[in-house]
C-alpha cells in the first residue's frame, strides 16, 4: 500500500509578484479610453474595458502553476490530529523556554503521536485490504 500524498490542484494562475508593472502601465496609458468607451451603453463599455484589461493581463503577467495544497491523509483519525496539535503546542512551549520539564512533556506528546499514527495506518490498511 502506498501512502504518498497526491496533488490536489495544478491550475495555472497569474503571478502578480513577477508582473511587468512598467509594461502594464505603458500599455494601459497607450489606450485611447475616450474612443474605446465613447457612445456605448454601459454593458458594451464594460465588455470593452474587460477585454482591454484581459489583453494587458495576458501580455504582462506570467503564469505559474499553483503548488498543491496539503491534502488530509485518510488514515489519520481525529484523535491523532488532536494529539498532533498538542505535540505542536508542546514543542512551541519548549522552544520558547528550554527546560527539561517542557522537553519531557514534548517527548511524551511526540511518542503518543507516533504510536497513534502507526495504529491508524494499520487500521486503514486492514480496512482497505
Amino acid at each position: 500500500m502506498c501512502f504518498r500524498k497526491q496533488k490536489v490542484n495544478d491550475d495555472l494562475k497569474y503571478n502578480y509578484w513577477k508582473a511587468d508593472h512598467s509594461a502594464l502601465r505603458e500599455t494601459l496609458s497607450q489606450v485611447n479610453w475616450n474612443a474605446e468607451l465613447e457612445s456605448k451603453c454601459v454593458n458594451d463599455m464594460w465588455k470593452s474595458f474587460l477585454r482591454i484589461i484581459t489583453d494587458c493581463t495576458v501580455k504582462c503577467l506570467p503564469l505559474h502553476s499553483q503548488k498543491a495544497g496539503k491534502q488530509k491523509l485518510p488514515w489519520i483519525s481525529k484523535k491523532t490530529r488532536v494529539a498532533m496539535r498538542r505535540r505542536r503546542k508542546a514543542w512551541i512551549a519548549y522552544s520558547k523556554n528550554k527546560s527539561s520539564k517542557l522537553f519531557n512533556i514534548y517527548k511524551a506528546a511526540r511518542n503518543a503521536v507516533v504510536s497513534s499514527i502507526r495504529n491508524d495506518k494499520a487500521q486503514y490498511q486492514k480496512k482497505t485490504g
